[in-house]
């Protein structure tokens, strides 16, 4: 965490990929993930955007503003696909 930017907030972007219901439930799931993580450090968040689902699970997208100590430092290896492995 000594980057130039590691003390910034920073924006994290969540987007659905293929495969409908559970790829848009996956996608929900890691937005409540990422956002009980910044309640739990003390961030300040803020919902850019946010595309619910059509098939009514999950989101198809959101973007999130993340302020406080350290919150890029920390989430800037959180970048790339995520899986579920079931």
């Amino acid at each position: 965490l000594s980057g130039p930017y590691d003390a910034c907030g920073c924006r994290v972007a969540i987007t659905a990929g293929a495969g409908g219901t559970d790829a848009s439930d996956w996608a929900g799931m890691l937005l409540r993930m990422y956002l009980r993580y910044g309640e739990r450090k003390g961030w300040k968040l803020r919902m850019l955007e946010k595309q619910v689902s059509t098939e009514g699970v999950g989101i198809k997208g959101a973007l999130l503003e993340v302020e406080g100590e350290k919150a890029y430092g920390l989430l800037k290896a959180e970048e790339g696909t995520h899986r579920l492995v079931r």
